[in-house]
């Protein structure tokens, strides 16, 4: 079975685009979860099914303070089965690899369906790692206008609300995915978010025919197919995303930040992403002149995001996996 990764920024519709491939009956789209990341550097050893299910178990335990680690947790986790992970000499990491992470979820009993489409943002950073293990896959390399997509983080509570670290982030996505699709157009799409809301059907007509499937009407009525109730309504953050992807696609939504961001929050923008920005196609407004002061404060910013970006995307799943667990249970970095 094929494999389609969907990679990029978040917030630049790869939820949309997942529940979108959902609706063809070709494709098996798989929930979001850090499986394959977290266990990226077991597959450069000799996989030991005691030593596998107990780092599996421990990392379970402690990301999601659970004290059953074989319960199946959300839509994301899946029950192991001790004998399809096995320590046998000639099983290769792949083999248990799809297992857990694809085959549990009983792809193969839908006989329609000839590609799964994984979506994980941070796979973008371990790129030729997953090539590595799975050297047919093909990447979705998901996009949107660096504005749009710091207004979007923007508009959300958090601890860092600074359009530099958001659009820092981003380039740091497309640097390397304009690098990916350089180097090999047939391995990797670019899906941008503004030309799927202004053309969706060709944008899906490019896109299926670039996954090797065909193109499914119902995928232009993906609103339609949304569940009403899911067993994680109840969490607020779930239920709005839900109510989010109900909704026909509004191309007012791709305006929104030139009426909440600031001119001089699209000043920053415009000058850290320029390049990129250039190369996908994306316009530069408002070009408003940036003092010392401006140039300091991005410079200050850029290093901390830069820190962020370094540490937590593109070398945290080379992290020891130990290392990593005591990250999670002592300091409550659940990644």
């Amino acid at each position: 079975m094929k494999i389609i990764f969907i990679i990029g920024t978040g917030r630049s519709g790869t939820t949309l685009l997942t529940h979108i491939l959902k609706t063809n009956s070709e494709i098996h789209s798989t929930p979001e979860n850090s499986f394959l990341l977290t266990f990226l550097r077991h597959s450069r050893k000799k996989l030991n099914r005691i030593q596998f299910n107990k780092d599996y178990s421990d990392y379970i335990k402690y990301k999601y303070k659970v004290k059953d680690a074989t319960d199946e947790i959300g839509s994301g986790l899946w029950k192991i089965d001790e004998y399809v992970v096995t320590d046998n000499y000639k099983t290769t990491f792949i083999n248990s690899l799809l297992a857990i992470r694809y085959t549990n979820e009983k792809i193969d009993t839908y006989t329609q369906k000839v590609l799964i489409a994984d979506k994980n943002p941070d796979y973008t950073f371990y790129v030729n790692e997953i090539l590595k293990i799975f050297p047919h896959a093909k990447f979705i390399i998901a996009c949107r206008d660096p504005r749009g997509y710091s207004n979007s983080y923007k508009q959300r509570p958090r601890k860092i609300n600074s359009v530099i670290y958001f659009s820092y982030i981003w380039k740091k996505y497309h640097q390397l995915g304009i690098s990916y699709i350089k180097k090999n157009t047939e391995k990797f799409h670019y899906f941008k978010y503004e030309d799927f809301i202004n053309e969706p059907k060709n944008a899906l007509i490019n896109l299926s025919e670039f996954m090797g499937v065909n193109f499914k009407s119902e995928m232009l009525n993906h609103h339609l197919h949304i569940p009403i109730k899911d067993k994680h309504y109840k969490n607020v953050r779930f239920k709005k995303k839900l109510e989010t992807l109900r909704r026909p696609l509004e191309r007012t939504a791709l305006d929104k930040w030139k009426n909440q961001l600031t001119n001089k929050e699209i000043s920053y923008i415009n000058h850290i992403c320029q390049y990129e920005m250039k190369e996908l196609g994306y316009s530069i407004h408002n070009k408003h002149e940036l003092n010392i002061i401006d140039k300091l404060k991005i410079t200050f910013i850029s290093i901390f995001a830069f820190l962020s970006y370094f540490l937590l995307l593109k070398n945290y799943y080379y992290i020891p996996f130990r290392i990593r667990l005591f990250l999670i249970k002592y300091f409550g970095l659940r990644r």
